[in-house]
Parts: C-alpha cells; structure tokens; sequence
C-alpha cells in the first residue's frame, strides 16, 4: 500500500513536469509522437519514466521496439482517459475485487481494466509494431498476471520487465 501511496504523490507531481521531448524524438517517429501525445501529460510523464527505467535493465539491440512498446503501454486509455482521482480508485479496487466483473460497470474501472487490449487493438491500426508483432501483445497484456501470460520466453522477458517499472512509475 505504501508503493502506492508513492505512486500517487507522484503521480500529482506530473502535471507540473514537461514532457521530455527529446528522449520522445528519440525513440517515436513523427506519426507515432502524434498518437503518443493523445495521452494526458500525466501518462506521457509515465511513460517515458517508465521507459527511462526499462532502458537501464536492456541491451542496445533489445531497445527499440521495446521501448516504443513501453512508451505506448497505456495508449488504450486515450479512449476514456482517467482523472487522477480515478486512477487511484481503479488501482486500488482492482486489487481488492481482481476477479470480479460486477465492478466494471462503472466506466473508469472498464477503462482501467480494458486499456491494455484497447491498446494493442490501436496499435495495430496504425500498424506501429508491423515488423515486430510480439509488442502488440506486450501491450495488450501489460495489466495481466504472469500466470496468464503465454509462455513464451520473450514475451514473459519484456512483460515482466515492464511490469516492474509500470508499477514503481
């Protein structure tokens, strides 16, 4: 509970930062900067912290498409973006009612569930990951648990990854 009460101190704090512009030029081209700056500043702050800390644990040939796929984890939220306040509430109901759909009745909580598929089905309308279609599923699966992922060794590589810096970020 205490990460999380750290998430959500700095998760106020990211409306007041800029969004690292030259690591987003680095990494996203210009079509793809135009579908990341869909997401509130909020997420786009996320992201790249979440990125910066991926970057850290990778080899350079590993980093690219990777990364992009860091950078647009959250991008199932542009359809229903999530106040602060409802992102805190999201977090912490969905570790108390895991299993439960009854709770998705309420929008944000679908939103919150649901972003990640929504995610890979977007990215793969703008056919951002083409040549490395593994990322698409990176993304859609980014809020599951390792049980339920495939047993693919890439695949639980980069999830496991990812979720460690999603959850510190």
């Amino acid at each position: 509970m205490i990460k999380r009460i750290r998430q959500f101190s700095r998760n106020i704090s990211y409306g007041f930062q800029n969004v690292d512009l030259d690591f987003l030029s680095t990494h996203l081209d210009r079509h793809e900067t135009a579908l990341f700056e869909r997401l509130q500043i909020s997420e786009q702050i996320h992201a790249i912290l979440v990125a910066k800390g991926v970057l850290n644990e990778l080899n350079p040939e590993e980093r690219s498409g990777f990364i992009k796929a860091v950078l647009f984890h959250d991008i199932g939220k542009v359809e229903r973006p999530l106040n602060l306040i409802e992102k805190s509430l999201a977090v912490i109901i969905n570790k108390l009612f895991q299993d439960r759909t009854s709770i998705e009745k309420y929008e944000f909580m679908k939103s919150f569930r649901n972003h990640g598929p929504r995610g890979e089905e977007i990215l793969r309308k703008e056919n951002i990951f083409e040549d490395e279609p593994l990322f698409y599923e990176v993304v859609g699966t980014h809020q599951e648990s390792v049980e339920k992922i495939s047993k693919n060794e890439e695949l639980l590589f980069y999830h496991c990854l990812l979720k460690k810096y999603d959850d510190r970020y």
